[in-house]
């Protein structure tokens, strides 16, 4: 799976180079891709454990929060 190589690759620039802002936000944007297709695909816990990746990387991305929240939503996981 090519998301799984490109993870690695962001988290190898990351130790280089641990100041730059780009490589953590595309590395966020990869794990919310991924949620997605996690989602998609009904793989709640995959899909769960790239949004809370994700959202670690860039609590500010409010499509993630939705989609997030809309995954917990769809399998009556609220109160």
């Amino acid at each position: 799976m090519q998301w799984k190589k490109a993870i690695v690759e962001y988290e190898k620039a990351i130790s280089i180079q641990p100041s730059n802002a780009k490589y953590h936000l595309q590395l966020a944007r990869i794990y919310s891709r991924l949620a997605y297709l996690y989602q998609d695909k009904e793989a709640l816990k995959e899909a769960i454990e790239e949004f809370t990746n994700a959202l670690q990387l860039n609590p500010y991305d409010g499509l993630a929060h939705s989609h997030f929240a809309w995954t917990y939503k769809q399998h009556g996981m609220y109160k």
